[in-house]
């Protein structure tokens, strides 16, 4: 007897487009990484003055990153609205923080950036303002624990 369609089919190697699907998954890193070399590369080419323009703090480099980590939290945030997951809020939540650390939001308010211990170690700032920033991003974390903890109940 000959084997039949349905028997070799289960140890048939994988179809063209299956191969395909799985190759094209990694074309969207393989661009960001091909062109922030390239961009580099061209970068390190320039005359020393144009390239510290270019890099500059309010510089071209600066202002895009804010806006693609900008565009890059709104999708994450319509994937959030769609299905509230761990991953999905974490990731929204470190894209959000992303922008605004590029938009220098983290000393916008104080002195020196939040984030760094010579902040609460230097006398610049009053006991009562880092008090304040303390209670403050005290308060965030509990909330987002809560809220992750809450995404994990409905997602299983």
């Amino acid at each position: 007897m000959e084997p039949t369609a349905s028997a070799d089919t289960s140890a048939a190697p994988p179809s063209e487009c299956a191969r395909d699907k799985n190759l094209a998954r990694y074309n969207v890193p393989l661009t960001v990484a091909g062109t922030s070399w390239a961009i580099g590369v061209w970068v390190e080419s320039l005359p020393a003055e144009t390239a510290r323009a270019w890099v500059a703090e309010s510089g071209p480099f600066e202002v895009a990153s804010a806006v693609f980590y900008g565009m890059a939290a709104l999708l994450a945030g319509f994937h959030l609205l769609q299905q509230m997951t761990v991953t999905r809020l974490a990731a929204w939540t470190m894209l959000v923080w992303a922008c605004l650390r590029e938009l220098d939001f983290q000393k916008r308010f104080t002195y020196r950036s939040i984030e760094s211990i010579g902040y609460y170690s230097r006398p610049q700032a009053p006991w009562s303002e880092k008090l304040l920033v303390l209670l403050l991003v005290g308060k965030m974390r509990p909330r987002f624990a809560g809220r992750a903890a809450a995404c994990h109940d409905h997602r299983s």
